[in-house]
């Protein structure tokens, strides 16, 4: 074949190649959701002569045509392979594995986010726990790269430094350090979250802390190896899915829990199963990780004491175990929850501060990244 004739034959090949593919970008239905990022997806924007002449359409084309890409997820896992495993790097967008286990690096510390929650946080204890005789706890969840990055030399924050801004900001609050309780064995390998088997010792200790003994005796309940979490989505390539647990005691017969989306009760099962086929099985502890409010009544719990908890998403899998302890429980999620919303709650008597125990449970990530609370 003469050398006129390859270049003739790519050519073609590259033009048909760009044909086809263009075609496919047209006519492939738009995706809907991104299981990886954890959002709704861009979709076709209006056409009209308004928004041609306002270039509102072009603009949002644009981010359609990302969002659309044919094959997205495909060429993200052939970059990652590339990336790792013929350029060598240790990363792929500040995601690696290490013995089975994905993490983020995240880094550096934002002390001024640090500062930024705690003003936010405060704003809520002054409004609505200050003078209310309550007694005020506060801790910090810290993120799989905790126990990762010194080990296998990645960068990670300054968690001290992070903590240190954070505890001085909530000096009304007793800090319960539960670091030294955890170890990686105790977060999803897949996942950023923490296994909800693995941290009854944790709820212990801060139970504790708080004045409630946590003594019940549970059970393990497999919903087999399903899980496959946010950072096995981002990090593109394929890896084993956790196994997803939950755990369950005879006391909670007696428990009831209602999620507030509607302003109004509606009772839920403490764990949501179905939500295990969903597109983050992590929701199936009290209905999802962004619920802005959760209550848990136990009419048999040891205590007739009340706990309300301002949490993220960790707090979702924790939670269920201080039900033991405290008659009525209140989860609020500051990340959804508008403060003005919260005022009604209170003002209409669902919610109630006087002579409660107040925690305040946070990640070192979300500290980090403080815009997403309200």
């Amino acid at each position: 074949m003469t050398t006129k004739t390859k270049n003739i034959v790519v050519t073609v090949v590259f033009a048909l190649f760009l044909a086809v593919f263009s075609l496919y970008c047209w006519f492939k239905p738009a995706d809907g959701y991104s299981i990886a990022e954890r959002r709704e997806l861009k979709q076709f924007p209006t056409l009209n002569l308004s928004t041609v002449l306002s270039a509102e359409f072009m603009n949002s084309f644009e981010s359609y045509a990302l969002d659309q890409f044919p094959l997205r997820d495909s060429f993200r896992a052939v970059k990652a392979y590339t990336a790792l495993n013929i350029m060598g790097l240790k990363d792929v967008n500040d995601l690696y594995e290490k013995d089975g286990y994905i993490s983020k690096m995240e880094y550096p510390t934002n002390i001024e986010s640090v500062q930024t929650a705690v003003s936010k946080l405060t704003a809520l204890y002054d409004s609505f726990v200050k003078d209310k005789n309550c007694k005020v706890y506060t801790t910090v969840v810290p993120d799989k790269n905790y126990y990762m990055a010194d080990k296998y030399s990645y960068l990670s924050l300054d968690y001290a430094a992070l903590i240190k801004a954070y505890t001085e900001g909530m000096d009304f609050a007793e800090y319960i350090d539960i670091t030294g309780l955890m170890e990686l064995d105790d977060y999803y390998k897949t996942d950023t979250h923490w296994k909800q088997e693995k941290i009854y010792d944790v709820a212990q200790a801060i139970a504790d802390k708080m004045g409630v003994k946590l003594e019940a005796e549970y059970t393990e309940n497999s919903l087999g190896e399903i899980f496959k979490g946010v950072y096995g989505y981002q990090f593109a390539l394929s890896y084993d899915r956790d196994e997803l647990k939950y755990m369950t005691a005879p006391y909670q017969s007696g428990v009831k829990v209602y999620t507030w989306e509607s302003g109004k009760p509606v009772e839920i099962p403490m764990y949501t199963l179905e939500k295990a086929e969903g597109n983050d099985p992590y929701d199936i502890f009290l209905s999802g990780a962004k619920v802005s409010m959760v209550t848990i009544e136990n009419e048999n719990a040891t205590t007739d004491r009340q706990l309300i908890i301002f949490r993220d998403s960790f707090g979702s899998s924790l939670s269920p175990y201080f039900a033991e302890g405290y008659a009525k429980i209140t989860i609020l999620d500051p990340r959804v929850l508008p403060q003005m919303t919260l005022n009604y709650f209170v003002q209409s008597g669902q919610v109630s501060f006087e002579g409660a125990d107040v925690l305040f449970m946070f990640s070192s990530t979300l500290l980090n990244n403080s815009n997403e609370l309200k």
